[in-house]
């Protein structure tokens, strides 16, 4: 457990202000690339909020007078080892604030202040396992985080670290299907996240389940419709999004993505649209 000296304001922040808006999707669920083929994303996501979700789940100011923004970069790169397995890594950057926090909503450490950190995040390493390739393709999706970002282990600056400072381990089950001659696809991704022990301050994070369901159809060429579900459940925080995706591929091998994450339900999590940006290329 954290020691008594940890501000009670800062946990819940803490867990969900880094640079880990989500488990982000990375490439083309189930499906792996072929042998030598590269595939690359680079992806922005924007936030600015004054609310987040409580501990019983109601919606209310994160507290009064203050709003927190955050803004990151992700780089996403995966190569075929065989047709059948992927390794990747996904680097991120990160942005985070907390701004016209005012005096009167906080007493103690975070009073009158305005917190901002930036730099690298965590880094993920991933490697993926096609285990079937019928009509429905299943994949085995494990995932390492690494605490590169840098935790900074004081109640003032603890809400806008760029790390978490502990390392994660995903075990991902992901099944796809392609009704190909229509043009559609439908994916799913359950996981499961061990979180390990801050080793600076002592927190030990529950351990998350982390899910996405989507639905794509291509209406018209190189024009891709995606409808999501995604988001993560613990026994601390816990959120759930809506994200409606567009991608359009203006010439081969290059698309542009734009999306927004709408919440509908959460605890201990801010509930701020998230709006992104991507471009995705492969050789």
């Amino acid at each position: 457990m954290r020691p008594a000296t940890f501000n009670p304001f800062v946990k819940p922040f803490l867990i969900v202000s880094l640079c880990v808006l989500l488990p982000h999707a990375v490439y083309a669920g189930a499906w792996t690339l072929e042998k030598g083929r590269f595939w690359g994303k680079i992806t922005g996501l924007t936030q600015s909020t004054t609310e987040r979700y409580g501990t019983t789940g109601d919606a209310g100011a994160i507290p009064a007078g203050a709003t927190y923004q955050t803004r990151q970069l992700f780089l996403d790169l995966f190569y075929g080892i065989s047709d059948r397995v992927d390794i990747g890594v996904q680097v991120p950057y990160c942005n985070n604030k907390f701004a016209d926090v005012a005096s009167a909503a906080l007493s103690g450490p975070l009073s009158g202040v305005t917190l901002h950190a930036s730099g690298l995040g965590d880094v993920r390493g991933f490697a993926k396992i096609n285990l079937v390739q019928e009509s429905i393709v299943a994949t085995l999706k494990l995932g390492v985080k690494a605490p590169t970002g840098e935790f900074l282990d004081h109640a003032k600056e603890e809400a806008v670290s760029t790390g978490q400072g502990q390392w994660d381990i995903d075990i991902i089950a992901q099944l796809g299907r392609s009704f190909y001659p229509a043009p559609a696809y439908a994916n799913i991704d359950l996981g499961y996240r061990l979180r390990q022990k801050n080793s600076a301050n002592n927190y030990d994070p529950p351990e998350e389940f982390i899910f996405n369901a989507e639905f794509g159809v291509t209406p018209v060429d190189k024009f891709l419709l995606a409808l999501k579900l995604e988001g993560i459940y613990s026994s601390g925080p816990r959120i759930t999004y809506f994200a409606p995706t567009v991608f359009v591929t203006p010439v081969p091998n290059v698309s542009l993505e734009a999306s927004f994450r709408m919440p509908f339900g959460g605890r201990d999590f801010f509930t701020g649209r998230i709006w992104g940006v991507g471009l995705y290329f492969q050789k």
